[in-house]
């Protein structure tokens, strides 16, 4: 005899629980697939997700203080202190502009010739002395044959450019853990010395040179020892008036040209500047160049990488030097203080202001000094 067991009826309200479960599973399947389709074709797609994600990353580090007159602008940072030039002397601020300290300089007509955030170098257009300034005080200071117009420092190398009285200029070279002139470079047949600086890494300095007396001028980079020994020279066609160093290439440029030199192998990559090029700043992320739209109410970015430009990007009209530090970019923008990301120049944060920035100063660690046209503002970057 063959018996049947009886199965209960299917519950219908677990069917139908079970058939939404699976819609929305597919639901949510479908919507990932589409949003990873999205990045893939459009590059800038993270861009877009990345502000739609801001944070703060621009964080007030202390009240600051206002300014009673717009010469009061000029303020330059110094470890803990503010710098301001005054007649004869340096003046030294706390954070809240509180007087701390005076040094005398008995500098006439004061000039900055070279700054850091662990120093300034000042020099005199009315006289051949200059000084040295850090933290603690004015801890050293020279007279040159004619005017210091330029200095490097790092450490305790000092590099000074003088103008030069019966030459066409004059690197001096100190060692400042001595107090000592170690060797100075005259330049006569090679052409007039025009800035000079000290090789990141390395016992040696770079120097550029510029050569008028041919028909077409050449610019000339020399790298010496820190023993005065010649060690390299590479000749560049045409007028280049500064340089900066980015890894192992020293970044020539004006105006109109951009060069990337290795000194160690003589390699010359040579470009043309964008039109509207003002500014390039480096570090450890590479090099950016920086400058306005001609005829327009932008500005412009793009990555140097020393073998050929990327395409610029548009940002906000710059107002002031930007400044870069520790993988940062900061442009300020009228009243707009914008922060990028130096690895992929995606902005990251921004800071609004009620009046205008005159200049900012970024250092290492993310110590930022915000100045306005009415205030002085101590940031953090993080």
């Amino acid at each position: 005899m063959i018996s049947y067991e009886k199965k209960s009826a299917p519950n219908k309200n677990y069917k139908r629980r079970a058939g939404k479960s699976v819609r929305l599973w597919l639901l949510v399947s479908l919507l990932i697939t589409l949003l990873a389709a999205v990045v893939l074709l459009n590059p800038t797609a993270n861009e877009i997700i990345n502000a739609g994600s801001e944070v703060q990353r621009i964080v007030k580090a202390g009240t600051g203080y206002q300014l009673a007159t717009a010469e009061q602008s000029d303020v330059y940072p110094l470890g803990s202190f503010h710098i301001r030039i005054e007649q004869g002397g340096l003046l030294y601020l706390d954070g809240k502009g509180r007087e701390q300290a005076w040094h005398e300089t008995n500098l006439l007509v004061a000039q900055i010739i070279g700054s850091a955030e662990d120093y300034l170098i000042i020099g005199d257009s009315e006289s051949s002395k200059f000084v040295v300034a850090q933290e603690s005080g004015v801890i050293f200071s020279d007279n040159v044959t004619s005017r210091a117009v330029g200095a490097d420092l790092a450490g305790e190398d000092l590099v000074v450019l003088d103008q030069g009285q019966d030459s066409k200029g004059e690197i001096r070279y100190y060692d400042l853990m001595q107090k000592e002139l170690k060797f100075t470079l005259k330049f006569q047949d090679s052409g007039y010395p025009i800035l000079a600086r000290l090789v990141p890494g390395e016992r040696a300095l770079d120097i550029l040179i510029l050569n008028t007396d041919r028909v077409d001028p050449v610019t000339l980079i020399q790298r010496y020892g820190l023993d005065g020994k010649l060690r390299g020279e590479v000749q560049l066609t045409g007028y280049y008036g500064s340089f900066i160093h980015s890894s192992d290439s020293v970044i020539a440029y004006s105006d109109t040209n951009i060069a990337a030199v290795n000194m160690e192998t003589g390699e010359i990559t040579g470009f043309d500047a964008p039109a509207g090029f003002s500014h390039i700043v480096a570090d450890r992320s590479g090099t950016i160049l920086l400058g306005d739209v001609p005829g327009g109410d932008e500005s412009w970015h793009m990555r140097f990488s020393g073998s050929e430009n990327t395409a610029a990007a548009s940002i906000p009209l710059l107002t002031a030097a930007p400044a870069a530090a520790d993988g940062w970019l900061l442009v300020p923008a009228g009243n707009e203080l914008l922060l990028y990301d130096l690895a992929d120049l995606i902005l990251i944060s921004s800071e609004s202001f009620p009046s205008p920035l005159r200049q900012i100063w970024l250092a290492k660690g993310g110590r930022l000094l915000v100045i306005t046209a009415d205030e002085v503002i101590p940031y953090l970057v993080n």
